[in-house]
């Protein structure tokens, strides 16, 4: 097996969208740079953090199984935008790396 590596977002998208079938099944796993323990409270300090990133943070180290290249593609794109987890004002972020599993080898 061949470990793909330094893909940007836009080139990710274009590469799952040319080489996975519509019903491949897949996980994506989203791993963060820390384990996070103590981030939302710190975020508090900031003003907090937005729904749509706590609802994406709760998800991370989690492995989640999709059954469509669609349903991958939606929730790639929404780690995609936030780029990194981060309090409302910007001053405190934790990264982390997206890893997708699927079931075909690409050479």
């Amino acid at each position: 097996m061949k470990i793909i590596k330094e893909l940007n977002n836009i080139s990710i998208i274009k590469f799952i969208e040319m080489n996975y079938d519509e019903k491949l099944a897949s996980t994506l796993n989203i791993i963060s740079w820390q384990d996070g323990d103590g981030f939302l409270d710190t975020c508090n300090e900031d003003f907090g953090i937005d729904r749509k990133q706590m609802s994406l943070f709760k998800e991370k180290n989690k492995h989640k199984k999709f059954q469509t290249k669609s349903d991958l593609l939606k929730m790639l794109n929404e780690y995609i935008q936030i780029k990194s987890f981060s309090s409302k004002k910007g001053k405190y972020k934790l990264g982390f790396n997206i890893y997708i599993y699927g079931s075909k080898t690409f050479v």
